[in-house]
């Protein structure tokens, strides 16, 4: 995976839609380092998601990717 061309499909839909989208795909279920199997946010990003604004949420998605690879 380039982390550099799945970053800028989130910042491209954010800007097409003004908002960042959820990485949420309802595989939803946490490894042994409190991981979701499906998203790769930790438990307290799934938890805080909808009260962060979307810096903080582009944020988690460079934190994603880079957990992804």
């Amino acid at each position: 995976m380039d982390n550099d061309i799945e970053y800028q499909k989130v910042l491209d839909e954010y800007k097409k839609y003004g908002f960042v989208p959820s990485p949420c795909i309802s595989v939803c279920s946490l490894d042994e380092n409190k991981i979701c199997k499906g998203c790769f946010r930790t438990a307290e990003e799934i938890r805080n998601w909808t009260k962060w604004n979307n810096e903080k949420r582009l944020e988690v998605w460079k934190d994603i990717i880079s957990r992804y690879k």
